[in-house]
């Protein structure tokens, strides 16, 4: 599923900063009017991997991202505003048609959402990935994690991504709430029934994550020139176990803070896995799924942006009892070429430690990429 690699569009549109996107009126009729944005990004990256299995080549060509947005609109005679959002998917690689599509109201209670897309805990979250002027900084599941090895399974994403729910939901079908802002505050709540159905009901055996609850809350405000964001965020859920085996379920908290001054922005966040993905018979064990943490600092002016990242997890989940450990850093440079074309440098650096659990076993990976992004 898509879920495990590509992170959300509303995290590529955080990856996205300082883009401008031209939504353009494609036609209104007497129901709805309705929009059009889209974006392409192309991308050439030279990695140095030390353990190569079939990706010695070392170089490649790329098109991380291509899809277009259409969304609709009209607002009732009650106020109620009231529309829909497809986001379609436009690359060759992509393995569905459809990256995000649902239904939203909104008013003076809020905003309600229905359909396939993010949870609260994505949408609201702030922390380091808001300290990128490129495309890598901390998400890591956006754009590249594949260039490496050994990083790209699902318990290791909890331990390398930023978005929790990009491996827990994902675009699940969903039900969320977002309440008004008051005095810079703001909550939400996301109920996903099957994490594995995306537009259709699947049957409760298949091993996906079930009813689960993603709990949010944030903040906004300036105090004279500096602009400080937080955010919190709680997931919980069942798991539906395939195998039978009772395992603990869902059970992560994120927090996040942002500060931003003179063009400079340092983001910091901090996630606890719980015991995510682990049966009861691992944690009477004492295994753990561990915990992630990253730093990002940025400034930007005019159409120039630089920033540099550093991320760090690990965790427990191997009978051996011994920690899994993964470090990502790296830097990015941003330069917006003209209106709708962006053109980004960025080099990470990725070490492995206890891979799997095996002792002494590691890996480092070093990564160039240049992409260019066009969107409208």
């Amino acid at each position: 599923m898509k879920k495990a690699f590509l992170a959300s569009t509303a995290l590529v549109g955080a990856a996205m900063i300082a883009a401008p996107a031209f939504g353009q009126s494609v036609g209104t009729a007497d129901t709805m009017a309705v929009t059009l944005n889209g974006v392409i990004a192309t991308q050439a990256s030279v990695t140095d991997l030390e353990e190569t299995n079939g990706k010695g080549r070392g170089y490649a060509f790329e098109v991380p991202e291509a899809e277009f947005h259409i969304r609709a609109e009209n607002t009732a005679d009650n106020g109620i505003r009231y529309g829909f959002v497809f986001e379609v998917n436009a690359n060759g690689s992509d393995t569905t048609a459809t990256d995000e599509a649902f239904i939203c109201a909104t008013a003076d209670w809020g905003r309600i959402e229905m359909g396939n897309n993010d949870g609260a805990a994505n949408v609201m979250q702030v922390g380091a990935m808001n300290a990128n002027r490129s495309f890598q900084g901390t998400f890591g599941g956006v754009f590249g994690l594949s260039t490496f090895q050994s990083v790209d399974a699902a318990g290791q994403s909890r331990i390398v991504r930023d978005d929790p729910e990009a491996f827990i939901t994902g675009d699940g079908t969903k039900v969320s709430y977002f309440s008004p802002r008051f005095s810079g505050f703001q909550v939400g709540a996301s109920w996903t029934p099957d994490a594995g159905a995306e537009g259709a009901q699947t049957t409760d055996n298949n091993g996906d994550a079930e009813n689960v609850l993603s709990l949010a809350a944030n903040y906004n405000g300036n105090f004279d020139d500096v602009g400080v964001r937080a955010s919190i965020a709680y997931i919980s859920g069942g798991d539906e176990s395939a195998t039978g085996a009772e395992d603990e379920g869902v059970d992560m908290l994120k927090i996040g803070a942002v500060v931003d001054y003179a063009g400079f922005t340092i983001g910091a966040s901090y996630r606890d896995n719980g015991d995510t993905g682990l049966t009861t018979a691992n944690t009477a064990a004492g295994l753990d799924s561990g915990d992630w943490w990253g730093l990002g600092v940025a400034y930007g002016s005019g159409p120039w942006g630089v920033a540099a990242h550093y991320a760090a997890g690990e965790q427990m989940i191997n009978t051996a009892g011994i920690d899994e450990e993964v470090v990502r850093y790296g830097a990015g440079l941003n330069y917006a070429m003209a209106p709708g074309w962006r053109v980004t440098a960025d080099l990470i650096v990725l070490d492995h430690e206890n891979i799997n659990g095996a002792a002494g076993s590691s890996q480092k990976h070093k990564s160039f990429f240049i992409t260019n992004m066009f969107s409208f």
